[in-house]
């Protein structure tokens, strides 16, 4: 039967050995192959080099725009200056329901103390980003775009053919 399909089709017959299953022969049904994920929505925001090299990216806080921060894959919060977390809670742009804890941190200068609190929206590469946890510490002024926020992404990656913060949904 097998070699009549073939036939018909014009098809080269098969070998011999090739023949149909007997009729008693259990049906195997074989499934497409999975189709792959269809490609990530890629944001590429610009980097900066600040000093000594360390890749910096434009960011909006609640549409405020631009912040240059330190792209940090190894700080856990997103971390602001007192100054800039002084002008949000005067703006009202967050508010005591906002806190969260007083947490420590391991930074490369020892153990900080830094109170934790839920962030307003930020904007990176024209991607709005809302339930982000921030961090400020008084003994820091430096603004890190950590893990609070790259983990919204399910990719993410520094391109330096293009000199990008490349992000993927």
């Amino acid at each position: 039967m097998i070699r009549r399909l073939f036939a018909v089709a014009g098809l080269l017959a098969l070998p011999a050995c090739a023949v149909a299953p007997p009729p008693s022969a259990p049906m195997v049904t074989v499934a497409a192959a999975p189709q792959p994920a269809p490609p990530p929505n890629l944001i590429h925001a610009p980097l900066y080099d600040g000093s000594g090299g360390t890749p910096r990216v434009d960011v909006a806080i609640d549409g405020v725009c631009c912040f240059k921060f330190i792209v940090d894959s190894g700080a856990s919060d997103v971390s602001v200056s007192v100054a800039i977390f002084k002008a949000l809670i005067n703006s009202g742009r967050i508010t005591k329901a906002d806190m969260i804890d007083v947490v420590k941190y391991q930074t490369a200068a020892g153990v900080s103390e830094g109170l934790r609190f839920r962030l307003p929206p930020l904007t990176v590469g024209g991607r709005t980003v809302y339930g982000v946890i921030g961090s400020v510490s008084p003994d820091s002024n430096m603004l890190l775009l950590g893990q609070s926020f790259l983990k919204k992404f399910r990719f993410w990656a520094i391109d330096n053919n293009t000199g990008t913060l490349v992000l993927g949904d």
